[in-house]
């Protein structure tokens, strides 16, 4: 089968999934089961057949705005809004497809934070898959921003609201039931990392902005900076408070990253057709051109022991990101990057990338998972309003390095 995409050598097409209108997609942990939420209902794929599963089981048809593939492959949640801003999350057995617990979320609201596409995941599960977080909020009030945390086993539930007025963008647990949450940026320290229920962060980071995150090779990976990536070294940082490096290596990096990001710019703005293409390069160029005056100044994101910035090469804000092998794999609605962080190193790599687009605006890469070394992405095949289809993909994690 064709690839409506152009793939990386180590990339190959596996299946589409024959989808009506795929709103986001959910990978098993092996990546063999896609999850695919299809007009607010669930469908099951076998990724490689691409033939449907389940299609008798109460969990195939369910409705559904999220959902969440636990860790050992043996539960999965999906929530939907119902009336009065409250939301139903199920915790269903799999394969068996039976539900367990049906828990209402009051004042239930998901956020995005308006670039293409979806960005951090609403349900997230604990590396052990025995509790599962909830972020929500509501008309975008940040005393409305909570999490809920719900016990797997039992169903039941209890919710805290961070004690600062910010809107949570995301949430990863990290080890010893640390919370490492990214927050919208209102004059506080957007990423930061927390206990359950405490007044205050264990550690808090100025200038990190992100708006998703994951962990990957014991690093916590922060994106959706339209420059800027970050890879947190956790127990450093836990050890010894965030101080600035000299920054010689970043800075090296920084100078050769704009170079690539001034000629990726132009390779992309030579594809554009529609004048408000045009239109959205020109203003690119000239905001590049202001950061860097900026960034010259008073200086790039520092880079610590415990922090290590990276200036991306593709010059889009990344909206979603995902564990691939070691490293993370970055959507920003044209292409799908893998970061690594190699010998205090960040090497990126182009994976995919949508010929038919040049500019994030109406990206037709609208949602993406990873299971294993399997990816699944989620893209409109109209420029804007027709068919979804769900695109799966293998990734040869050893020939990149991931392994």
């Amino acid at each position: 089968m064709k690839s409506p995409f152009a793939l990386h050598p180590a990339v190959s097409a596996r299946s589409n999934l024959p989808t009506v209108r795929a709103q986001d997609v959910v990978l098993s942990p092996d990546g063999a089961i896609a999850l695919v939420i299809d007009g607010r209902a669930v469908r099951l794929f076998d990724t490689r057949s691409a033939e449907p599963l389940m299609t008798t089981a109460p969990l195939s048809g369910e409705p559904a705005e999220h959902a969440a593939w636990s860790p050992k492959g043996d539960r999965v949640a999906t929530i939907v809004r119902r009336q009065n801003d409250e939301g139903e999350l199920t915790i269903w057995a799999f394969p068996s497809g039976e539900a367990l617990h049906r828990v209402e979320v009051p004042r239930f609201g998901t956020f995005s934070h308006g670039m293409p596409g979806v960005t951090a995941p609403v349900l997230v599960f604990d590396d052990a898959g025995t509790t599962l977080f909830v972020r929500s909020t509501v008309d975008l009030k940040p005393e409305a921003s909570a999490l809920w945390r719900v016990d797997v086993a039992t169903g039941a539930t209890s919710s805290w609201c961070v004690p600062v007025r910010v809107l949570i963008e995301s949430v990863v647990p990290g080890p010893r039931d640390v919370l490492f949450l990214c927050l919208t940026n209102n004059g506080d320290k957007p990423w930061s990392a927390w206990t359950w229920g405490a007044a205050a962060p264990i550690v808090a980071i100025d200038g990190l902005v992100g708006y998703d995150s994951v962990i990957a090779d014991g690093r916590i990976w922060v994106t959706g900076h339209e420059r800027w990536a970050y890879a947190i070294d956790w127990r450093t940082l836990r050890a010894d408070s965030p101080r600035p490096s000299d920054g010689r290596a970043v800075d090296a990096e920084r100078a050769q990253a704009k170079a690539l990001r001034a000629e990726r710019l132009e390779e992309l703005a030579g594809r554009a057709r529609a004048g408000r293409d045009l239109e959205y390069f020109k203003w690119r160029r000239a905001h590049e051109a202001s950061a860097d005056e900026d960034e010259d100044t008073s200086a790039p994101p520092w880079s610590s022991p415990g922090v290590r910035a990276h200036l991306r090469t593709e010059p889009f804000p990344t909206v979603q990101c995902a564990r691939l092998g070691r490293g993370v794999l970055v959507r920003d609605g044209v292409s799908l990057c893998a970061l690594d962080l190699f010998r205090d190193r960040v090497v990126e790599t182009r994976l995919a990338e949508d010929l038919k687009k040049c500019a994030p605006d109406g990206a037709r890469m609208r949602s993406v998972s990873v299971g294993g070394s399997v990816v699944a992405i989620v893209w409109d095949k109209t420029l804007g309003g027709g068919t979804a289809l769900v695109s799966v993909l293998d990734v040869d994690l050893v020939a990149l390095g991931l392994a």
